[in-house]
């Protein structure tokens, strides 16, 4: 058993705050670094007595894109992410990944609302852009398994932790998997798949090689940089590029987590719930999809769900979706002058 976490509390939502009250009971573990582009690792296994610990450390990585942590939670823990190893990058309290050994797909957050995007799309390849330890893709070929996805992770190291300890290798397709989980690795689920639809690649999300012939159905965009959302993604040209990348009808959905920092701050210039960033990013993916931006706050968290195209139709997407996906798919608002926060006045130097 790894370093123990005291009081650790898990967010529900995922884009919500991880651990504002978790702790460490050894802070030496966070002095990793690397030099000269070589990993410095901390795998120690170190026992702590802690009868009140939840979550433990079982791996810790610095690689120049990312400090990585793999933490294990008790499964006697009282909260949603009992059981599972989760993935933490950087200083920032998200909890980025997450993954149960027994099978268990669901996790109550904004990568559920991921899931409910493939019945609004035509045929073709999925994008998923931050890959992650590929919970979003676990859940995507749970529900669906029939789809083709395409993950795009920037540090190769983030995808060799996934295959090890998130059961990565179980989703991939054999011939694209140069790593297979061994089946004693935490990784290795209880249910494996024998075939998995997803190709993993390495490098920048929002490069010119994250493509592929003919273009994307659809595009999930999950990009974090330390717990921030990807300021690219305020800029008109990103939406563009993204846009080109899609096949016709196809859709973009993507995760933001809005700065709430200026509320705790007095700071109500901007508005009385989203930082500046959130509302240049929706002027900017407004500017491509002009009339066609949907927009949903997770009501368990922080996230803020944006999405491409014209509004669905709320009972026909929720017809096809699975019972507990239903009800969430009617809280998307068009992003119009009937949201309360649009038409915010920004300083866009």
């Amino acid at each position: 058993m790894g370093t123990s976490y005291r009081s650790c509390f898990l967010s529900c939502s995922y884009g919500a705050t991880f651990g504002e009250r978790c702790h460490k009971a050894q802070s030496s573990l966070r002095n990793a670094a690397y030099s000269s582009g070589l990993l410095s690792v901390d795998d120690s296994e170190e026992d702590v007595s802690d009868d009140e610990g939840d979550a433990w450390l079982v791996h810790e990585v610095t690689t120049p894109f990312n400090q990585i942590t793999v933490l294990e939670v008790d499964e006697a823990a009282d909260h949603e992410l009992a059981g599972a190893y989760v993935l933490k990058l950087d200083n920032a309290d998200l909890a980025h990944s997450v993954f149960w050994s027994n099978g268990k797909v669901w996790t109550i957050g904004c990568h559920d609302v991921f899931a409910s995007l493939p019945p609004l799309l035509p045929e073709g390849r999925i994008g998923i852009l931050g890959l992650g330890a590929g919970t979003v893709a676990r859940l995507l070929l749970h529900i669906w398994p029939s789809l083709h996805l395409e993950g795009w992770e920037l540090d190769p190291e983030v995808i060799r932790v996934a295959r090890d300890y998130f059961g990565l290798a179980d989703l991939e397709s054999p011939e694209d998997s140069p790593v297979q989980a061994k089946e004693t690795s935490p990784g290795s689920s209880k249910k494996m798949k024998k075939k998995g639809r997803l190709v993993v690649h390495t490098g920048d999300a929002l490069g010119p090689q994250a493509n592929v012939k003919g273009g994307f159905a659809g595009i999930m965009v999950d990009i974090f940089i330390n717990g921030a959302v990807c300021e690219e993604l305020a800029e008109v040209r990103t939406w563009e590029k993204l846009k080109s990348r899609l096949r016709p009808r196809g859709r973009i959905m993507a995760n933001c987590i809005p700065n709430r920092s200026h509320l705790e701050e007095g700071d109500g210039d901007v508005s009385k719930e989203w930082d500046e960033m959130m509302h240049k990013i929706l002027r900017a993916m407004e500017i491509v999809f002009p009339g066609e931006v949907s927009v949903r706050e997770l009501t368990d968290g922080n996230n803020v769900m944006l999405l491409s195209g014209e509004v669905p139709d709320g009972q026909m997407w929720a017809s096809k979706v699975p019972d507990r996906l239903k009800e969430g798919v009617h809280e998307w608002r068009a992003w119009d002058e009937s949201h309360p926060l649009y038409g915010v006045k920004l300083n866009l130097q």
